[in-house]
């Protein structure tokens, strides 16, 4: 396994019900997309501001996106007011998740 996919596998772990991926949120960015990692969460930049709940949207909805999974498979556990979200993808496994989102950040 290489650095990078530990460092994936650090922010992506196992859940009842999918797996959760943690994020660090950065708002009001000049573009939406992820950007590596904020020691063991994914760095999310998005373009949205941190009012009424619209950078927390944005984050369902770039995940959701570069997962290929419709918005309503992501749930927000942890973070609602906070750049630390934890999100859970229903139906999916953690290694999966972590497979995809590596291939996504080591293309960066």
């Amino acid at each position: 396994m290489s650095r990078s996919e530990q460092d994936v596998s650090a922010a992506v772990s196992a859940h009842a019900d999918g797996a959760v991926v943690r994020f660090h949120v950065q708002p009001g960015a000049r573009r939406t997309g992820l950007c590596g990692m904020h020691g063991e969460r994914i760095r999310a930049a998005v373009a949205e501001p941190p009012e009424k709940g619209r950078a927390t949207d944005a984050v369902l909805r770039l995940l959701a996106d570069s997962l290929k999974r419709p918005v309503s498979a992501i749930t927000l556990l942890r973070g609602q007011s906070s750049r630390q979200k934890d999100l859970l993808v229903s139906g999916v496994t953690a290694s999966e998740v972590g497979t995809q989102l590596h291939r996504l950040l080591d293309c960066r």
